[in-house]
């Protein structure tokens, strides 16, 4: 198994590309005249693409080598094999993007690595390209400025190629790029069968493939210890892990809270222990909708609990229903509501703590709209937002969502949370991209980055194991351990 802290190693080898092949025979004659020449080898190391061996010396468009960066040919047979998608217009370039998963069924079948082995080329020798004078652009970062770009895109032979540097392949297109002394480089791209995880057990992870296949291939129980070859479920053999999954509360440990309503008051059951004073809109209809007050409550210890009221109206609407949230604390039986910062959410989980601490967490709610949002009430009965305190508009606690993992904080009453702003976030004084990251946070909220990547799905497990799933590249990394593995296509199916 290979390490993913391999990246300064392969800085030094390639450059993220991508390579597409394109014939520019539109290009007027005088524009392809006054490109910049660029001299070129063919790698003398192995390059692998999919688990397929490409022959360079046979290639018609091999592999290249240009200032110490391995350089992707954009032909339709590799951008097909590498899950990407290349588009040509006249006006503004070349497109190249990460193209959506699509298709699927009981005849799909892993793409192929084709390969054109009609030329010949000798390792090491020097060839001629050209750098691209025509526009180029890429995901997020929009058009590439070519005269400012220290690897930058090139022509050879009427095809474009690209720079497989890690911002380009990693970052921007999610290819998996791998080096080794000995077996050369290794590229992955355009995976299927490893979607997205959703389910776990003391010795298995249980992940989606990225397109719907037939009942027999439905779900793969993938090896915690990576070792091994995942096994598929049938869609009866699923169904079981999936009810536990997607039915019950989201808010895991919490308990429901019977409500009497008298007149504009709402009491816990039948008690005369007053909850919530209805306001003149929490008491109107929306139409012909009425409103719903439910409840629920989370203990903490032997006398306090949080309760959690909601009050929405069940409007058909795409996102989640109009309506807000009142928090209380119940100190043995003596309500207090909290201020207006929980005032948008009910929390996933409420976690409390050795030191006395109780951490208060939501990283999506029933719909997955966010953003994530983390508070901690302290010893003093203070509440922190720690968004705020971090400037993250989104805080993720890694397994809050996880309904097999009893606490997801560390004995210490640490958590490890996710760091980021959120896509429909303000963006004002929130902390800035190179910060963004995991964390392990303390409960005096201070924060320490971890060294671990975060460019994929983040799951903890039921056991605190930390997983990072890339979609795409059927890669697996057990991040503590730092081991990794990539399962391609045709091995699994």
């Amino acid at each position: 198994m290979s390490s993913y802290f391999y990246r300064a190693s392969i800085k030094r080898i390639l450059s993220a590309g991508l390579v597409m092949s394109l014939v520019w025979s539109s290009l007027p004659a005088q524009q392809a005249e006054a490109r910049t020449a660029a001299a070129v080898s063919v790698p003398g190391f192995t390059v692998q693409v999919n688990g397929v061996l490409i022959d360079n010396a046979r290639q018609r468009y091999p592999f290249l080598v240009y200032r110490d960066i391995t350089y992707l040919p954009l032909t339709w047979d590799n951008t097909q094999a590498l899950g990407l998608q290349a588009d040509w217009n006249g006006s503004e370039g070349l497109s190249i993007y990460k193209k959506h998963s699509g298709g699927g069924g009981g005849d799909w079948k892993p793409a192929g690595v084709q390969q054109d082995l009609s030329g010949s080329h000798a390792p090491h020798r020097k060839y001629q390209a050209s750098i691209a004078d025509y526009p180029v652009s890429m995901p997020r970062v929009g058009r590439l400025d070519q005269a400012s770009e220290p690897y930058p895109f090139l022509e050879f032979r009427d095809v474009t190629y690209m720079p497989l540097t890690w911002r380009f392949s990693r970052e921007l297109l999610g290819l998996e790029i791998q080096w080794d002394g000995a077996k050369g480089l290794a590229i992955t791209g355009g995976q299927e069968l490893i979607g997205y995880v959703f389910y776990d057990d003391a010795d298995y992870l249980y992940a989606y493939p990225r397109l719907s296949l037939d009942a027999a291939h439905r779900v793969l129980k993938i090896p915690k210890t990576l070792q091994g070859q995942p096994i598929w479920l049938t869609e009866a053999e699923s169904r079981p892990l999936e009810e536990k999954m997607y039915t019950g509360r989201r808010d895991v440990g919490s308990e429901p809270v019977t409500l009497e309503q008298r007149g504009n008051e709402l009491y816990i059951g039948d008690s005369d222990t007053l909850l919530h004073k209805l306001t003149e809109e929490e008491s109107r209809s929306l139409g012909e909708y009425p409103p719903i007050y439910e409840a629920v409550r989370f203990p903490i210890d032997d006398k306090r609990s949080l309760v959690s009221l909601h009050i929405y109206w069940s409007v058909p609407k795409i996102g989640p229903p109009p309506g807000s949230y009142h928090h209380y604390m119940d100190n043995a039986g003596a309500l207090t509501e909290f201020s207006s910062d929980l005032s948008y959410f009910r929390p996933e989980r409420v976690l409390p703590n050795p030191d006395g601490t109780v951490w208060i967490a939501k990283s999506y709610n029933e719909q997955r709209y966010g953003p994530a949002m983390l508070y901690l009430l302290d010893t003093k009965g203070m509440l922190h937002d720690v968004n705020n305190t971090l400037l993250s508009s989104d805080i993720v606690t890694l397994g809050s969502l996880n309904q097999q993992l009893d606490n997801p904080a560390s004995a210490d009453g640490s958590l490890i949370v996710q760091l980021t702003d959120n896509w429909s976030g303000p963006g004002q004084n929130r902390l800035p991209k190179e910060e963004w990251g995991l964390y392990r946070l303390d409960t005096k909220l201070n924060a320490s980055k971890l060294n671990y990547p975060d460019d994929g799905q983040l799951y903890m497990g039921s056991g605190h194991e930390l997983f990072l799933i890339r979609s795409g590249t059927n890669t697996i990394i057990d991040l503590p351990r730092n081991l990794s593995r990539t399962w391609l296509d045709q091995e699994l199916f």
